[in-house]
């Protein structure tokens, strides 16, 4: 389908990227993808933009999820 979004071919990798709906992104920014997702493993997960004017990375929001919480008695 030409409207398919491909995430590796079109965002990963790339300095910059613009969404079809107008988001710039930005380094920090929190997406999701939703709708004709190729490859479809990247839809519906949050990421974390990185690596704009460079090489973009998508950085999976769960694996910065801190389940536990320290406590440290002084």
């Amino acid at each position: 389908n030409i409207s398919d979004l491909n995430v590796d071919e079109d965002i990963v990798g790339k300095e910059n990227y613009t969404s079809p709906n107008g988001v710039v992104f930005t380094n920090g920014l929190k997406v999701e993808f939703t709708g004709a997702i190729v490859p479809s493993s990247y839809e519906g997960k949050q990421y974390y933009v990185e690596g704009v004017g460079t090489a973009i990375e998508l950085l999976l929001v769960t694996d910065f999820a801190t389940p536990e919480i320290l406590l440290i008695e002084l």
